[in-house]
């Protein structure tokens, strides 16, 4: 299956490359490109396919965001960014409009606790793994 290999292909890259010189290199070139196109695929009601692969993906941005692996400023270049944030924050918010994008009809109050929750998912899709083995 193509895009069972791709994905697969997609995470080992995103695991190898945080062993890397280049890796910040890396996030803040594609970090956000690759957190979008994942992000759209699972929230297209007509995708179904490798959700778990694409969960496990998500889980790992996420993670790499909130564990510090991601050092690069990914807000920069953001004109609407005009006070000093973090990282973490910037991805939640980034999140947030992309639900907002997806589920319009969602208040910003829930899409910002469903995108500060998100952090969360690297560990709950480990256990749900390991659990299911």
């Amino acid at each position: 299956n193509v895009a069972e290999t791709g994905l697969n292909i997609l995470l080992t890259l995103l695991k190898s490359v945080e062993l890397t010189e280049a890796a910040q290199g890396f996030y803040g070139t594609y970090y956000l490109l690759v957190l979008q196109h994942i992000f759209s695929v699972v929230t297209d009601s007509s995708h179904t396919a490798d959700l778990q692969m694409h969960a496990t993906i998500l889980a790992r941005l996420f993670y790499i965001v909130e564990d510090g692996i991601v050092t690069c400023p990914l807000y920069e270049g953001d004109a609407s960014v005009t006070a000093p944030t973090t990282n973490q924050v910037y991805v939640a918010e980034f999140v947030a409009q992309l639900l907002g994008q997806a589920y319009p009809h969602l208040q910003e109050q829930q899409r910002r606790v469903f995108a500060g929750n998100l952090p969360n998912l690297h560990k709950e899709i480990s256990e749900m793994i390991s659990e299911s083995i």
